[in-house]
């Protein structure tokens, strides 16, 4: 993997992890970090951390940026945000508030109460999924088109 994507996308990545640490945490403060509806949120962090992620890559290779570079970009930036969140989440459920998973396993799985290592599995799902998704609708607004004439004499010297 390229230098530059590894910290490109671990810059990113850790902000993006940052503000969704931050998110519930001001949720927590508010006593709303209980609703799960209220997730959707971290879609609209995530999209905006991949989008900014993409936008730094692309900047850097000076415009020139291939489609699976770009995609890579964003994939990896969702990835480190999704690890950051998850082991905070952890943190959060195993020492600070070790009741809180069965409070939102009530709201979610009434009849499949596994413990707090289901939820970290379904922060780490969801936010795989999340990235993939969110990266493949970036990418459509950043990539090079190649129906011009300047980028098919760029792609036939790459």
């Amino acid at each position: 993997m390229n230098n530059r994507v590894k910290n490109i996308s671990t810059t990113y990545g850790l902000l993006t992890g940052g503000a969704f640490i931050i998110f519930f945490l001001l949720l927590s403060i508010v006593g709303w970090h209980e609703k799960p509806w209220l997730r959707v949120f971290n879609g609209v962090i995530l999209a905006g951390g991949v989008l900014l992620s993409i936008k730094e890559y692309r900047k850097a290779t000076g415009n020139y940026m291939k489609y699976y570079s770009g995609f890579r970009t964003g994939l990896f930036t969702g990835f480190i945000a999704t690890l950051t969140f998850m082991l905070f989440m952890a943190i959060y459920m195993f020492v600070l508030d070790t009741d809180f998973h069965m409070r939102i396993m009530k709201t979610w799985f009434a009849e499949y109460s596994q413990g707090p290592v289901l939820l970290l599995f379904v922060i780490f799902v969801e936010g795989l999924s999340s990235s993939m998704i969110l990266t493949l609708i970036t990418m459509q607004g950043q990539k090079t088109s190649w129906n011009s004439r300047f980028s098919k004499k760029v792609h036939q010297n790459v």
